[in-house]
């Protein structure tokens, strides 16, 4: 269990930097690892995905003129804190580049990091104010080549080090990958050893093993003074060559970002700091796949998920402006339909599944958006392929029953995004006709009739219009949120009806839109939207414990950031409004005040505690949160985009 002493480093603020890749440095603003992804260099080694630490820390140990050494660096061990540089530290900030001010007697040393965009590579900068003479200098790297979501034990790996003229190579044998730290005046000072029972509170908390193991290969030895300061590259095969300031390097990536956003919206991000913080945040989240691109579902431990990635892309992409970015996205998805399927995951092993019976649909509804902001790939011939999938039947179950809706059900899968599944099976049981797939059935073929050819764009609105009537029938008044396979309604007060009403088709009027959020109001709070109301059987108001207890609560109760969107969209509509929302500007301003500084600052979490106090919990970064929020911000909030 936690102990007293990880208090301070488990309430600090978490950093994220990422590369584009997949690729990551993560940790928290004591510099104490409290999760087994923290690490100054976690590489994609098969981009996206391949995530592996590869340095978790350079410790720097300054030797001061009395001969005095002081360790900045804090590590968490049983029973001990040691070193203690978090107590040395006077100020942290997270941007633009993660950095930190130590006060060292009457002198204050600073470190930053930033990762290189495109490459494997962290950059640290150290420098001082106020050191009487140039003084030594000891980096300590704390060296692995695991998986991020792995363990080490001592002596776990097996290494070849190789001293170089400006610092030392380590070439790992299994798995292959040469790490190279490295700087235009660092001397290497051999010595190998193994830092042992590493620990890690918040995995103790999740329930997951708490304890590793670090290789130090040996020191990096230099000098540090305030006309000098120290640049150190830490990469995954070779280093780029040349020293360069992390904020520097933020704030070039940074500054490439601001010039893609459309100009409405580089004029509002100027008035609302909420919108702009979030426009920030989205980089984060799109990667590279092969030649294609993708988006991360979360940081540290998602890869690029189906559902998550068509959801949050109108948000994380389309909106910033990156069209060319987004269109790339769609046919990296599309390349890899499998009867009417979208992947529902990429895994970081490799494998890839297709369990998810919304993915699809959503698919369709990405290209339908992509296409109102000014997409010209044509798409077309993958929605055909997945709509006559749904229509004659595929995998999992799904297709349309004999009361005309969209079924879908599979022994031991959950198919919908309520998809916690433990020892006992799923955890929602949602077989049968849920309603977000139906909506997102009738919206996928009113976009048919848009998207196909001319000649058939009238059968493609018959079906739609047929399909409508199915839905309201079974759905309305509501909220409904399945049909069960025996044809009973199940109105368990869950949240998603929503889709009824915020896709880019709805088949509800304003009232009935109205009326509906009225009665799906007892599951809005302050940070999201509980996924089951709280008087309801199975409910949990709290997400926690092990790893099967927190999928008992994952949609059991807990809290969604991201339903804010469709939420938000189904008010103003509701409203009839036009040209944007105040209500929907005041919702989210109420909601970025309190979330944007908590746990990641600059980030909004996956999941809140459904009861009060709502502590943050699961991803400290999630590509739907984001992009969802941003999404209804700009299309609702300010009727920006092709959705205002």
């Amino acid at each position: 269990m936690p102990q007293p002493a990880d208090a301070p480093h488990l309430a600090a603020p978490e950093w994220l930097v990422t590369n584009g890749l997949g690729g990551y440095a993560l940790g928290t603003a004591t510099l104490a690892a409290t999760r087994g992804y923290d690490g100054w260099l976690v590489a994609a080694l098969a981009p996206p995905v391949g995530r592996t630490l590869l340095v978790a820390k350079l410790e720097p140990v300054i030797t001061l003129p009395s001969g005095q050494e002081v360790n900045l660096s804090t590590n968490l061990y049983p029973g001990a804190v040691d070193p203690q540089g978090y107590l040395l530290i006077e100020s942290f900030r997270p941007d633009p580049a993660p950095t930190w001010v130590f006060r060292v007697q009457g002198a204050r040393v600073t470190l930053k990091l930033a990762m290189v965009p495109g490459r494997n590579e962290t950059r640290v900068r150290l420098s001082s104010q106020g050191l009487p003479m140039a003084v030594p200098l000891r980096l300590v790297p704390f060296v692995n080549a695991r998986d991020h979501h792995g363990r080490t034990a001592p002596e776990g790996l097996t290494t070849q080090i190789e001293a170089l003229t400006d610092g030392v190579a380590v070439n790992v044998l299994e798995p292959a990958v040469r790490i190279v730290i490295r700087g235009a005046r660092l001397r290497f000072s051999p010595g190998s050893f193994w830092i042992q029972r590493m620990r890690y509170p918040l995995e103790e908390l999740r329930g997951y093993p708490a304890l590793d193991a670090h290789l130090v290969p040996g020191q990096l030895l230099t000098t540090l003074s305030d006309e000098d300061p120290v640049d150190v590259e830490i990469a995954a095969g070779e280093a780029t060559a040349g020293p360069g300031d992390p904020c520097a390097i933020a704030l070039e990536r940074e500054a490439e970002e601001e010039r893609s956003w459309p100009q409405a919206i580089a004029a509002l991000a100027r008035r609302d700091p909420g919108l702009l913080a979030l426009l920030r945040a989205a980089p984060a989240f799109r990667v590279r796949r092969g030649t294609g691109h993708s988006i991360i579902a979360g940081y540290p431990w998602f890869a690029d998920w189906g559902r998550d990635t068509l959801i949050s892309l109108t948000g994380l992409v389309l909106v910033p402006g990156h069209l060319e970015e987004a269109g790339e996205i769609l046919t990296t998805f599309a390349g890899r339909l499998k009867n009417g399927l979208i992947p529902n995951a990429f895994m970081d092993g490799g494998e890839v599944n297709y369990h998810a019976a919304d993915a699809p649909l959503w698919f369709v509804e990405a290209v339908a958006r992509y296409r109102a902001y000014g997409g010209q790939e044509d798409l077309w011939p993958a929605v055909e392929q997945i709509l006559t999938a749904y229509l004659d039947g595929t995998d999992f179950g799904i297709g349309i029953g004999p009361d005309g809706l969209v079924h879908a059900g599979s022994s031991g899968l959950a198919l919908t995004w309520m998809d916690a599944i433990t020892a006992g099976g799923p955890v929602t049981p949602r077989e049968g006709a849920p309603v977000e797939v139906n909506a997102l059935m009738y919206a996928a073929l009113e976009n048919a009739a848009r998207l196909s050819p001319a000649a058939q764009a009238q059968a493609w609105e018959k079906r739609a219009q047929a399909f409508r009537a199915a839905l309201r029938a079974h759905f309305l008044p509501g909220p409904v949120d399945r049909i069960t396979p025996d044809g009973q309604a199940d109105t368990t007060l869950r949240p998603n009806a929503l889709f009824l009403a915020a896709l880019s088709s709805t088949a509800l009027a304003p009232e009935e839109i109205g009326a509906l959020l009225s009665r799906l109001e007892p599951l809005r709070t302050p940070r999201g939207i509980r996924t089951l109301g709280r008087d309801e059987p199975g409910y949990r108001g709290r997400y926690e414990g092990s790893a099967a207890e927190r999928d008992a609560a994952y949609h059991q109760g807990t809290a969604w950031p991201f339903l804010l969107g469709p939420w938000c969209t189904a008010l103003r509509r509701s409203r009839d409004e036009r040209g944007g929302s105040p209500a929907v500007r005041g919702l989210l301003g109420d909601f970025l005040a309190g979330a944007l500084p908590e746990g990641m600052p600059g980030q909004l979490c996956e999941v809140y505690d459904g009861d009060a106090p709502q502590r943050p919990g699961g991803c400290p970064a999630q590509a739907w949160s984001v992009g969802e929020v941003l999404r209804a911000l700009a299309e609702d909030g300010w009727g920006v985009g092709a959705g205002g």
